[in-house]
């Protein structure tokens, strides 16, 4: 499919991603669950997550981005899509 085809409506669908909580949507695609959880004075995490987030013109951007810790390493790829 032609990435200038594809519409952030069809992209939700397709990832089965749902709204965050922050703005945006995600769907978390894989936790280590062989490591031992981390301790945090919030309770326990994983040590690694990963997830997909998408933004759109409809989702905020300054909520989720400004909890970003520092030690996370974060690669963003952009691409204009559609809301239709």
């Amino acid at each position: 499919m032609n990435p200038s085809q594809i519409s952030a409506s069809n992209l939700i669908e397709s990832l089965g991603l749902e709204p965050h909580g922050e703005g945006g949507y995600y769907r978390r695609t894989h936790q280590a669950d062989h490591r031992d959880m981390l301790e945090t004075t919030s309770g326990s995490r994983f040590l690694m997550t990963s997830i997909y987030y998408l933004l759109t013109e409809d989702s905020p951007v300054a909520s989720f981005i400004s909890t970003i810790r520092t030690s996370c390493i974060i690669s963003i790829w952009a691409m204009p899509l559609s809301t239709a």
